[in-house]
């Protein structure tokens, strides 16, 4: 799988454990880039430990500092992330501040500009408020089976 990455600048990383990750921005910011398991949306679904959410955040400063390298050292770390086994990653853009549009389109833009074709964005949004989205490999084996299971996720958000 080759996404389109080449020449991508970005930060050093540290893998903490499997599913956490840390770096600092030029700015001295430290960001924590961590994956949880996603098998309490989908308990019945045979490939539920495979099912993992996705989020980051700065952890040593309010300072919500955002440069290229930093989103550039994110996508990396996904891209990573994807390597290690038939991982579905599902996320929830926050909304404690209102700007959860904002981030949906962000990751939309990440999304189409590194995207070689070999993955796949599911979105759900309701009330133009929530917005849920799952990325998974097209040649996962869970793939059609999540494609038919991952609207029903949006029954709690209704």
């Amino acid at each position: 799988m080759e996404l389109n990455l080449k020449n991508l600048e970005s930060h050093e990383y540290q893998k903490i454990n499997d599913d956490k990750f840390r770096f600092t921005n030029s700015s001295g910011v430290e960001y924590e880039v961590y994956f949880t398991t996603g098998e309490y949306y989908f308990p019945e679904v045979y490939y539920r430990k495979y099912l993992k959410t996705f989020g980051f955040s700065p952890i040593s400063s309010t300072n919500f500092d955002f440069e290229i390298k930093t989103a550039n050292t994110i996508i990396l770390i996904l891209a990573d992330y994807f390597t290690q086994d038939d991982y579905i990653v599902m996320y929830v853009c926050d909304q404690s501040d209102n700007k959860q549009s904002v981030r949906n389109r962000l990751f939309n833009l990440w999304f189409n500009k590194y995207n070689d074709g070999s993955f796949e964005k599911i979105d759900l949004s309701y009330e133009q408020h929530t917005f849920i989205s799952a990325i998974i490999k097209r040649k996962n084996p869970f793939y059609i089976d999540f494609k038919h299971n991952f609207p029903d996720l949006g029954e709690e958000y209704k």
